[in-house]
C-alpha cells in the first residue's frame, strides 16, 4: 500500500503577513481551496480561511485578520486517521504540514488523500458493517470489540461516527459468518442496532409475529 506521505504536495511559498486580502481570495478561488497556511520566516502562523478573508477591506494586509487565522496542522509522522479527523473536524480540503521546528514542509489535498482512503481495510476489505448506539457514559469499544472476537470475527476496523446529546453512533466492519449471534450478544449489553441484516433472528421473528397477527386479525 502507499504511503501517505507520499500525497504530500511539497511547497515553499505561502501567505505571508503582508499578503494582500485580495492576493488571498484570488489565489483560493483559482485553486479551489478553502484555507491556505501564513507564515512567518517559514514557521507556521495559522491558516486563512476564504470566507474570513473575503470580509475585509481587500488592499489591507492580512495581518489585520491575524486573530481569526484557523490553528490546525499535522506532522510528517501523522497517521491516515488523523489527517482524516482535521479534514471533517476543521470542514476544509487543505491540511498543512509541519515538520519538528513548525516549518510548514507541504500540504495534504482532500481530493488527493481520498484514494489512500479507500485503500485502507476498514474500506477496502469486504466485510459486514455493523451500526450501533448507545449513550457515551456506558459503551466500551473494548467491549464491542471482545463480542466480535468471540464470535470468530475479525475487526476492520471501528469509528465512532456522531455524537449527538448523549448518544454515541459507531460503525464496525469486521469479518463474520455469525452477525446473528454478535447482533443478540449486543442487544444484550443495550446496545442499540441501527444497521439492518437479513441475517437478524430478532427482527425475523418479530416480522413473523406480526404477520401472524395480521393474519389472525383477517380471519
Amino acid at each position: 500500500m502507499i504511503s501517505l506521505q507520499e500525497f504530500i504536495i511539497r511547497k515553499n511559498k505561502y501567505f505571508d503577513l503582508e499578503t494582500s486580502f485580495s492576493d488571498v481570495v484570488d489565489v483560493l478561488i483559482n485553486k479551489n481551496l478553502t484555507h491556505f497556511p501564513v507564515v512567518e520566516n517559514g514557521i507556521f502562523l495559522g491558516n486563512i480561511s476564504l470566507d474570513d478573508a473575503e470580509t475585509f477591506t481587500q488592499n489591507n494586509p492580512i495581518e489585520d485578520a491575524r486573530a481569526l487565522f484557523e490553528i490546525f496542522f499535522v506532522r510528517e509522522t501523522s497517521f491516515w486517521f488523523e489527517v482524516l479527523e482535521l479534514f471533517s473536524k476543521h470542514q476544509t480540503n487543505i491540511i498543512p504540514v509541519l515538520d519538528k521546528n513548525n516549518k510548514v514542509v507541504g500540504y495534504y489535498l482532500f481530493d488527493d488523500v481520498i484514494p489512500f482512503f479507500n485503500e485502507t481495510p476498514f474500506l477496502k476489505e469486504i466485510g459486514t458493517t455493523v451500526i450501533i448506539e448507545k449513550d457515551i457514559y456506558s459503551y466500551s469499544i473494548s467491549q464491542v470489540s471482545q463480542i466480535f472476537e468471540i464470535n470468530n470475527s475479525k475487526i476492520l476496523g471501528i469509528i465512532i461516527s456522531e455524537v449527538e446529546g448523549n448518544i454515541a453512533q459507531i460503525i464496525i466492519k469486521a469479518t463474520s459468518i455469525n452477525i446473528n449471534e454478535i447482533i443478540q450478544s449486543l442487544r444484550r449489553y443495550e446496545y442499540n442496532i441501527i444497521s439492518e441484516h437479513i441475517e437478524d433472528q430478532f427482527l425475523s421473528d418479530l416480522k413473523d409475529r406480526s404477520d401472524y397477527l395480521d393474519k389472525y386479525l383477517n380471519i
